[in-house]
């Protein structure tokens, strides 16, 4: 059986509200603009060693998500957009979705002349964090099943898809290319739990201790320019990327305030020739916790700072013909980029801090609406595997993974 329970009640749950949404705005369909798709996806992945998602060592279906999106064209110029998600991932709380929004935001044109145009979004919008986070919800946007983790994470997947801000986008087009520049600001897209990971991780407590825990509004500001050549065949990116977190706990006796910053940085490359495609990205990232303690009488006040994380990706694909593209890719990065192979993240195995990977793949467009995927990862380094799925006192430094996947577009 190919889908799970879980993963059959979450298909059920995206129908039903899908019927909803057809029958409220089919009858104004053919006067208005309405556009409505969708896809549902169904995957399969086995490992040698490790968990990378659910039992994956043992083969795993928990693997699966459905979604719609809808748009309608308000004006020429305004148009209203949403997207719904039910997804089964493992056995992580935050992506396990029965049904739940990806975005939703009001869109459109501020002002337009022959060669410039600004754009804004208002609401729960998505971010441009490198070259692939925009498309990354919509399997036929990209090549393969997983984009490089440590850029395109799928457990931070619904932080780095969007937040609830707000989102302008300027482009220009000369003689001598295009330049888009996007500045998004907003409030971090995160469950109550996910803020306690990550304060728990950051002061060095157990989640046990977080009775009394609270957040201020976390703030995600984000900044992006690319650059295209005229021919459309080469694109430059930089993004730039902060995330700010204030939390505190406290008991009869103390409290204890911490403020987490994430600063990202993302280099992009693109280029395309004919039948060929070369991808290439740079993500480097910093931490910085300011933390105040408060016992009794006493205040101490400390700021630590956290290894500098730095990851890297080149991809190089080749469409055999409409249908069928092959792509590989190698991926190389560490946690502390000043001590690359005995970095211990949570004091218990090396392996932990750093990360090889590569990546042979196949994407086949069976026909318009039938799409299959398989991919084939040979991996050195633990670094892409999560807590959730692994004791991480018993790792296996070299492993490989096989992951196979069937989409519906409608």
């Amino acid at each position: 059986m190919l889908m799970q329970s879980r993963s059959i009640k979450s298909v059920i749950h995206l129908f039903l509200a899908y019927l909803c949404i057809f029958a409220c705005f089919n009858a104004f369909a053919s006067d208005y603009n309405f556009q409505f798709h969708g896809f549902l996806a169904q995957g399969f992945i086995k490992t040698s060693a490790n968990d990378f998602l659910g039992d994956s060592s043992e083969g795993s279906f928990d693997f699966g998500e459905a979604v719609v999106n809808g748009r309608y064209s308000v004006s020429d110029d305004w148009y209203l957009a949403a997207q719904l998600i039910s997804r089964d991932y493992g056995d992580y709380h935050v992506v396990e979705q029965d049904i739940d929004l990806d975005y939703g935001l009001l869109g459109g044109k501020i002002f337009s002349d022959s060669n410039q145009q600004l754009d804004f979004q208002i609401g729960m919008v998505k971010l441009p964090f490198g070259l692939l986070n925009i498309g990354r919800d919509i399997p036929s946007t990209h090549l393969g099943i997983l984009l490089p983790q440590h850029i395109y994470n799928e457990y931070n997947r619904n932080k780095n898809l969007s937040n609830y801000g707000g989102l302008l986008q300027y482009n220009i087009t000369n003689d001598w290319g295009d330049i888009q520049a996007s500045l998004a600001i907003g409030k971090i897209n995160m469950s109550e739990k996910e803020h306690k990971e990550i304060f728990a991780t950051s002061a060095g407590i157990s989640l046990d201790m977080l009775d009394n825990f609270s957040h201020d509004t976390d703030v995600n500001k984000t900044v992006q320019i690319i650059y295209s050549t005229p021919d459309k065949h080469l694109r430059l990116g930089f993004t730039f990327n902060e995330d700010q977190y204030d939390y505190r706990v406290s008991s009869q006796n103390s409290s204890q305030e911490v403020i987490v910053k994430y600063s990202n940085y993302i280099y992009s490359l693109e280029y395309q020739i004919q039948d060929w495609s070369f991808l290439a990205e740079i993500y480097r990232r910093s931490q910085s916790t300011n933390i105040d303690l408060q016992f009794n009488n006493s205040h101490i006040h400390y700021i630590n700072k956290a290894p500098n994380t730095e990851f890297k990706y080149l991809q190089a694909s080749y469409a055999i013909n409409d249908q069928v593209e092959l792509f590989t890719r190698y991926e190389h990065g560490y946690l502390d980029t000043q001590n690359k192979y005995n970095y211990s993240p949570f004091g218990q195995n090396s392996s932990l801090g750093y990360h090889k990977n590569w990546v042979n793949g196949l994407d086949w467009y069976i026909n318009d609406s039938l799409l299959f995927k398989t991919e084939y990862h040979m991996v050195k380094g633990c670094a892409s595997l999560h807590w959730s799925n692994n004791d991480y006192s018993n790792l296996e430094d070299d492993w490989s993974m096989f992951m196979l996947q069937l989409v519906y577009h409608f």
